[in-house]
C-alpha cells in the first residue's frame, strides 16, 4: 500500500517543486537586469574592523520551501500507521495550500512590477520616395502587434516627408526581435526589415526606418531619449 501511495505522491511533490517555473515571467526574463539593479543599490557602510562575510543574493531561491518539501517526504517515508498517513496528508495539504498562495502572490508581484515599467520602445517609418505604402505590419517577438492599412492621408504625408508610427509601447529591458513589413503600391510581397533591439532601462528607445526601394530592407537609425 505504501508503494502505491508513494509513487503518485512523489510525482505530486515533484510538480509542486517546479510549480514556480510558470510564475514571475517578468523577473525570469530580466533576471540579469534585476540582479544588476540590486547590486547597484547603495550599501550601508560598516566599520572597517567588521569581519567580512561572503554572501550570495538570489531572489528566486526559497530555502524554506525546499525544507518543507523534504519534511513532507520524510513524513511519508516514516509513515507506518494510518495515523502517520493522516499526519502526512495534513502536511501535504498545508504545503499545497502554501504553494498555491505563494504562486498567486508572485503573479501579483510580477504584474505590479510590469505595470511600473518605464522602458519604452518606439518605431517609426518614413519613405523618401513616393513608394505608395499601402499596408504595414509590425511583429514583436514573433507576434503581430500592429496590422495597419495606410490611408490616403497618411500616404500623402509620407510622400511629403512625414513619418508613420508603427510601434510604441512599454517593454521589458531586454533584447527584442522586431520585424516591420511594408507593402508598397503594386507589390504582393512585403518589404521586410528585421533587427534586434536591447532598450536601455527607464528611457525611450527610438528606431527609425527609412524605406528607399521595394524589396530592400529599410535603413535603420537608432536614438535614445531620456538618458541622464
Amino acid at each position: 500500500m505504501r508503494l502505491r501511495l508513494a509513487l503518485p505522491i512523489a510525482f505530486l511533490l515533484a510538480g509542486v517543486a517546479h510549480a514556480g517555473d510558470t510564475h514571475l515571467p517578468f523577473f525570469h526574463a530580466n533576471r540579469d537586469w534585476v540582479l544588476r539593479a540590486y547590486e547597484a543599490l547603495p550599501r550601508v557602510k560598516v566599520k572597517e574592523s567588521a569581519v567580512a562575510r561572503a554572501w550570495s543574493f538570489d531572489p528566486f531561491a526559497d530555502s524554506t520551501a525546499v525544507a518543507r518539501l523534504a519534511a513532507v517526504r520524510t513524513s511519508l517515508d516514516s509513515a507506518v500507521t494510518w495515523s502517520d498517513l493522516g499526519t502526512f496528508r495534513s502536511a501535504l495539504d498545508s504545503l499545497l495550500a502554501t504553494a498555491i498562495a505563494a504562486g498567486a502572490r508572485l503573479d501579483e508581484l510580477d504584474m505590479r512590477f510590469a505595470a511600473h515599467l518605464r522602458t519604452a520602445l518606439e518605431v517609426t517609418l518614413a519613405s523618401k520616395n513616393d513608394l505608395g505604402i499601402e499596408r504595414v505590419e509590425t511583429w514583436l517577438e514573433g507576434t503581430c502587434v500592429l496590422a495597419h492599412d495606410v490611408t490616403e492621408t497618411e500616404r500623402a504625408a509620407l510622400a511629403a516627408g512625414g513619418v508613420l508610427e508603427v510601434l510604441r509601447r512599454v517593454v521589458e529591458p531586454r533584447a527584442h526581435a522586431i520585424e516591420v513589413r511594408a507593402w508598397t503600391r503594386g507589390s504582393t510581397v512585403p518589404t521586410c526589415t528585421t533587427w534586434i533591439v536591447d532598450p536601455a532601462p527607464d528611457v525611450l528607445s527610438v528606431c527609425h526606418l527609412d524605406l528607399h526601394q521595394p524589396g530592400e530592407p529599410a535603413r535603420l537609425v537608432r536614438a535614445t531619449l531620456g538618458e541622464q
